[in-house]
Order: C-alpha cells, then sequence, then structure tokens
C-alpha cells in the first residue's frame, strides 16, 4: 500500500540521511587530514637504545718543547730541544711549515738531502761546525787561514754539509799558506768546484791566486825545484808565465812534462847548447854560418816548440831534422848546403811558406805535396832530385827556384811539365848562383841593394844584420813576438 504523504507534514527521514551523510563525509576529511599531517611533522619514537659516548679529541702532536698545530709554520730544532729523527718523525704533522733551522748539527749530506727532500716547500738551514767555528749552510766564503794539516779530515766533512762555499781562504792577509801541498791536494779533490786562494814564497818571490807572471833569472833552482812547481801551479789560476832562465835546470824531460801537464801556465825555461843558452819559447833559431849545432845536440831543439823561422845552413856536420817535427808553427826553414837527405819531418810543419834547401843531399819532395801554404821554394842543385811532381798540386806557389838542369837528374822535360802544371808560379830555371840570380833574393842578379820584397822581409825574421852572436842574444820568444 502505497504510503500518502500528508499536507503540512515534514519528511523528517530525508533530513536525518542527509545530516548523517555531512557528517560522514566531513569526518573522512578530518581524519584524512590528521594522517597527512602527522606524516609531515612526525618524530621517531625515543630509541630505547643509549646514545654514544661523544668522541675524544687526539692530543697535539709536538716536536720536543714545540706544539704542532695547523698554524705551525717555522721549526727552530735547537729551540725546540729536539733532534733530526724527531723531525722526520713528526713531518706528516708539519705540512704547512715554511721554514725549519736545524741549528749546529754533525749530520751527513745524505741526511741534509732527506730533510729537504722531506720539506719541499720548506726553506731548510743549518750549521756545521768549521775550526770550532758554527758556520751557516749558506755561507759563501770560509776563512780557513789558521787550518793546520791535522785539520783537514774535519775540513773535508764540514765542506760537504756547507754546498754554496764557493772559496776557501788559505792564506792571512800577511803571510803564506801554512797547508802542505798534500792538504791542498785532498781539499781541491773532495771539493773541486771550489776556489782555493792560497799564497806561496817559491824560491823568494810571493805568488798568489792573483800572480800572472814569475820570472827567475840566474837564481839557484836546480832541477829539484821543478817538483815545487809542480805542486803549487795548480793554486796559482792567474799564472800566464813562469820563466826560469839559467837557474840550473838540466832535466828538461821534467820541464816538458810540467809544461804538457799545465799547458795554460806559459812554462819556459832556458837550454844551453855549447855555452849558448836557448829560451824554449823562441820563435827562431839562427844557427847559418856558426855551425853551433850538429846531429849530437840537434836533439835539444825539440824542447822547443814555437819556433816560426830555422837558419841552419852551410852547416856540413847536420845530416838530419828529426827535430823539426817539434816545430808545428814553422813557416820559414833554411837548410842550404847541408848533408841532410830526408825532408819527412817537414810532414808536420802545415804552416810552412819558406823553404830554401838548394846543394843538399834530398831527392824526394813528396813531403812537400801538401804544403798548400808554400809560397817560395830554391830546390837548384839537388844532386839526387829526380822528380817534380810532387809540386804540381801547389797552385798557390809563387817563385819555385830551380837554377837549371846542370847538378841534377832532372830534364828540361821534366822542368816544362813543371812550368805547365803551375801556369801562375814563376818557375826560375836560370843558371848562376842558386841565391843572388833568378831572382831568388835581388830583383837583379847580385844587385844586394835591389832585394826582391820577400827576401827584404826574410833579413827581418832571420836578424841578418845583427852579427851571430847577436843573433844568438837577441832572438825573440813567443811572449815578444
Amino acid at each position: 500500500m502505497r504510503r500518502v504523504k500528508k499536507k503540512g507534514v515534514k519528511d523528517v527521514t530525508g533530513n536525518r540521511t542527509r545530516i548523517f551523510l555531512a557528517a560522514l563525509v566531513f569526518t573522512l576529511l578530518l581524519a584524512c587530514m590528521l594522517t597527512a599531517c602527522g606524516n609531515a611533522g612526525q618524530t621517531a619514537a625515543p630509541s630505547t637504545e643509549a646514545a654514544p659516548a661523544p668522541a675524544e679529541e687526539a692530543p697535539a702532536a709536538s716536536l720536543g718543547s714545540l706544539v704542532i698545530t695547523p698554524e705551525t709554520d717555522t721549526v727552530d730544532l735547537e729551540e725546540a730541544g729536539a733532534t733530526i729523527e724527531d723531525l722526520m718523525r713528526a713531518s706528516d704533522s708539519l705540512g704547512g711549515v715554511k721554514k725549519i733551522a736545524l741549528g749546529l748539527t754533525d749530520a751527513t749530506a745524505e741526511q741534509l738531502e732527506a730533510v729537504c727532500k722531506a720539506f719541499p716547500d720548506a726553506e731548510v738551514t743549518w750549521k756545521a761546525n768549521v775550526l770550532g767555528t758554527a758556520v751557516e749552510s749558506t755561507a759563501e766564503e770560509l776563512d780557513l787561514s789558521e787550518a793546520a794539516d791535522a785539520d783537514v779530515a774535519g775540513l773535508i766533512k764540514a765542506l760537504a754539509v756547507l754546498p754554496e762555499v764557493k772559496t776557501l781562504l788559505l792564506a792571512p792577509e800577511e803571510g803564506v799558506t801554512t797547508l802542505s801541498y798534500e792538504s791542498l791536494d785532498a781539499l781541491a779533490a773532495a771539493a773541486p768546484e771550489k776556489e782555493l786562494r792560497c799564497r806561496f814564497d817559491l824560491f823568494g818571490h810571493t805568488a798568489d791566486w792573483t800572480t800572472e807572471e814569475l820570472r827567475y833569472q840566474n837564481e839557484a833552482i836546480g832541477d829539484e825545484g821543478i817538483a815545487v812547481f809542480r805542486a803549487a801551479l795548480p793554486y796559482l789560476p792567474a799564472l800566464k808565465l813562469l820563466r826560469l832562465e839559467s837557474c840550473g835546470i838540466t832535466d828538461n824531460d821534467a820541464m816538458d812534462a810540467l809544461r804538457s801537464d799545465f799547458p795554460d801556465k806559459g812554462v819556459v825555461w832556458s837550454i844551453s847548447i855549447e855555452g849558448y843558452t836557448f829560451m824554449t819559447d823562441t820563435t827562431l833559431i839562427n844557427d847559418g854560418d856558426t855551425n853551433l849545432l850538429y846531429d849530437g845536440n840537434v836533439h835539444l831543439l825539440t824542447y822547443m816548440h814555437d819556433v816560426l823561422y830555422l837558419d841552419i845552413g852551410h852547416n856540413h856536420h847536420l845530416t838530419n831534422i828529426e827535430f823539426v817535427r817539434s816545430f808545428p808553427k814553422l813557416q820559414v826553414v833554411i837548410m842550404t848546403l847541408t848533408n841532410i837527405s830526408d825532408i819527412s819531418p817537414l810532414e808536420n810543419c802545415p804552416d810552412l811558406e819558406f823553404i830554401e834547401c838548394h846543394s843538399c843531399q834530398i831527392g824526394d819532395l813528396s813531403p812537400l805535396a801538401d804544403k798548400v801554404n808554400l809560397r817560395y821554394l830554391n830546390i837548384a842543385n839537388l844532386p839526387n832530385l829526380r822528380d817534380l811532381s810532387p809540386l804540381y798540386g801547389l797552385k798557390d806557389l809563387k817563385l819555385v827556384r830551380i837554377c837549371g838542369t846542370t847538378y841534377t837528374h832532372l830534364t828540361q822535360a821534366d822542368v816544362d811539365a813543371l812550368k805547365a802544371e803551375l801556369p801562375d808560379t814563376f818557375v826560375s830555371d836560370y843558371g848562376g848562383d842558386p841565391n843572388s840570380s833568378g831572382q831568388w833574393r835581388y830583383n837583379t842578379n847580385g844587385n844586394k841593394q835591389d832585394p826582391t820584397e820577400r827576401y827584404a822581409l826574410l833579413r827581418q825574421q832571420m836578424l841578418y844584420d845583427l852579427n851571430w852572436t847577436e843573433r844568438l842574444s837577441n832572438s825573440p820568444s813567443r811572449e815578444e813576438g
């Protein structure tokens, strides 16, 4: 049966339903909001476990009495009362250090190098004991003038840890070096890069590191003095000339060895030949017409390495010129009218410019084949000469004096062939005197008032205007040259 709504009566049931639904929706929304807020601001429930205790701070690092902090940039081991070993153990805590003073130490060079490597960004300094004085590692000069031979071992040890030292003062301002040469040699060997400033009394002459020349004449030095000079020369760096004239020295081999071992010291000494003095640096040997030289004494000339001009002409006592091998600078040689037959020693004389060798026993000219500086050659009257071909390559020869073929085995064809090979050379094959004719000495035959330009120069080079004794005593030396 259908229910009939009465007019004027409210529908209470419908209203209640709507109110209930609205309340339900509100409740659900409120619950969602509370859940979201709770998740956002939710804090963990207090743990029932005990919280860990705070970590204890590590104790500060120290170096002796020095407490190391991140700000530590300077370390002084003496002030800290610490050792190098302590320093190395603390290296990990000293990353910011900029300056390290090790103080007076007996550490070795290797130990000091290890410290420097461990602290590459720090300035490391130290002190070394030198004759009882603490010397800074930055020192560049040491005064060792009071050192004794017994101190040398300690000095060598100290020098090993003083790399900045450049100069060792080994003599007082007024006085000489007291260390023995053996001690000096030991110091020099241990520190070859350092300058040793010494002062010596050498046979009455004071010599030090500034001395440039030492000249002795007629002084009693003798062969025993050679060893003294050998010991002193290494410590005379400025020396350029050591000249010993008539000082009783007879051991030429020992002097030659001294000169060879010290080529920058200008070692010169005198040699007596037949009572006449020759200095080993002479540039002229003119024995023409004097006959002081013979095969038995010419070996003494081998010690004279600076000879430029040599005249041994008119000396029938000479049969060889082996000594000329010691004349690498030779420019002019005259050996006319001698018994010389072999000129192979001239192979060691590349600068030869003038050769006069007529009227002797030469038969082979091949040693001249490479003498590209040769300009004047007199080969007249050589009875053993048969071949001119060694001269074919010497295109710069100016004058060759042959003087015909009368006294030789040459033929005119040989002479003509030479002329053909050397078209720019005056081949003087005229007869007559080998010297005075054929334009060898004079422009006109025999006219001494009309010398050629080359002969005029030769007279100056050979001191021909002096008599033979004056030539011997006035022979120029290398230093005068």
